[in-house]
């Protein structure tokens, strides 16, 4: 990939990267302001928005420039949309707060919401490391423990639904909040094919 290709690309994905962190940093209001969920949800999608607009812009320089001839440039893609894809997945669950209407959000939910912003910055990270191929902070430390949010988030879906199924009595809430579960757990899983993406293309190309 010629020098102002990558940077083209890579500027793409940090674009996408530092709107995934928006996007978490605004969905953490929701802890402390669910009755300001609609407000909340409206800068999340604004976020997504943007993102899927950087990601089409991509789409189109990579057709004009005929990229996806080039090995590099598709290794980055994938990463691209592994990121957009957790936009995507933040975005579904910003909504379902509002589809099941939702007004307080419990305290087991508490630790993924916060963690879901941490990946981020892991995420941020990690993409520059990539993108400058530093040798002295290597980014395999940074995989890893992208990787590990997924893990952790599994042990605490087992946990919520063990006990939504073994104590909720309401048909409803068992209903909303099983949603909401999976919908959290989607997000790690979408984090986890960053951490995928990210280690393929630091083993072909650093």
């Amino acid at each position: 990939m010629k020098g102002s290709d990558r940077d083209f690309v890579f500027n793409s994905l940090i674009k996408i990267s530092e709107l995934l962190l928006k996007e978490c940093e605004s969905l953490a209001e929701i802890i402390d302001y669910t009755e300001d969920a609609p407000n909340v949800v409206k800068r999340v999608i604004a976020h997504e928005e943007e993102a899927d607009d950087t990601l089409r812009e991509l789409n189109f320089y990579f057709g004009e420039k005929m990229l996806m001839e080039d090995s590099e440039a598709r290794s980055v893609y994938l990463i691209i949309e592994a990121v957009e894809l957790c936009t995507d997945q933040l975005e579904e669950l910003a909504r379902d707060f509002i589809r099941y209407n939702i007004t307080a959000v419990r305290d087991n939910c508490v630790t993924s919401i916060l963690d879901f912003e941490r990946a981020a910055k892991k995420t941020c990270d990690l993409v520059f490391k990539l993108r400058d191929k530093d040798k002295i902070n290597s980014p395999y430390k940074d995989i890893i423990e992208l990787d590990q949010f997924k893990m952790e988030a599994k042990k605490l879906f087992d946990v919520n639904m063990n006990k939504l199924f073994s104590h909720e009595k309401d048909p409803i809430e068992i209903m909303k909040w099983e949603r909401i579960y999976r919908s959290i757990y989607a997000v790690f899983e979408a984090y986890e094919q960053v951490s995928i993406t990210c280690a393929k293309y630091n083993l072909a190309w650093q």
